[in-house]
C-alpha cells in the first residue's frame, strides 16, 4: 500500500515539475523510476554537501531531483533540460557521492567528463571546483588551444579524481602516454 502511495506521489511530483519520462506516456521503464529527491535532505549527500547546495540553492531543480536517485542507483540516464536549469550538478553530485564511498583508483582519476567545447568544459570545471571541495574531490581541464605540457603535468601532480576534457585534447594526452 506504501510503495503505491510512493509511485503515486513520485508521479505527482513529475508532473507538477513537467517531467517527461519514457518518451511521452508511462512505460514499464517509467513506473520503476525512484522517487525524485525534492530536497536536499532527501540526498545521501555529505552534511557539507547539503550545506553547501543549501547555501546555494533553495532547493533541487527538476532535473536533479529526478536524475540524482537514478545516478545514485546506477542506472543510465539522459537528462535533456534547458541552460541553466542544473544539469551539471546532476551528473557531478553522484559522481562525487559514489566515489567517495569506493575504493576504486586512488591517486588517479576516477571520473571523466566530456564536453564538445572548450567553453563548456571549463563551465563544468568552475562546477566541479565549486562543489567538490565539499566532497575531497579534485579536479583539472584539459582542452585544446592552450599547451599540452602544462595540462599533462596537471594531471601528473594534482592526480585529480575529475578529468573534464574535450576529446580532441583526450585523444591528443591518451596518445602520448
Amino acid at each position: 500500500e506504501s510503495a503505491k502511495a510512493d509511485a503515486t506521489a513520485s508521479k505527482k511530483s513529475r508532473t507538477e515539475q513537467s517531467i517527461p519520462t519514457g518518451g511521452g506516456g508511462e512505460t514499464a521503464a517509467s513506473a520503476n523510476l525512484p522517487a525524485p529527491m525534492d530536497s536536499f535532505a532527501a540526498t545521501p549527500f555529505s552534511a557539507p554537501m547539503k550545506a553547501a547546495l543549501s547555501s546555494a540553492f533553495a532547493e533541487p531543480t527538476p532535473i536533479q531531483a529526478q536524475s540524482w536517485p537514478i545516478a545514485l542507483a546506477g542506472s543510465d540516464l539522459i537528462a535533456v533540460a534547458k541552460t541553466g536549469s542544473g544539469k551539471t550538478l546532476g551528473f557531478l553530485l553522484p559522481a562525487f557521492h559514489v566515489n567517495a564511498n569506493a575504493n576504486a583508483c586512488p591517486g588517479g582519476p576516477r571520473v571523466l567528463v566530456l564536453a564538445p567545447t572548450r567553453e563548456l568544459a571549463v563551465q563544468i570545471n568552475a562546477e566541479c571546483d565549486k562543489f567538490g571541495k565539499h566532497a575531497g574531490v579534485t579536479s583539472t581541464c584539459v582542452y585544446g588551444g592552450a599547451p599540452i605540457g602544462a595540462q599533462q603535468s596537471a594531471l601528473s601532480k594534482i592526480k585529480p579524481t575529475v578529468v573534464v576534457a574535450t576529446p580532441g585534447r583526450l585523444c591528443d594526452l591518451l596518445t602520448r602516454a
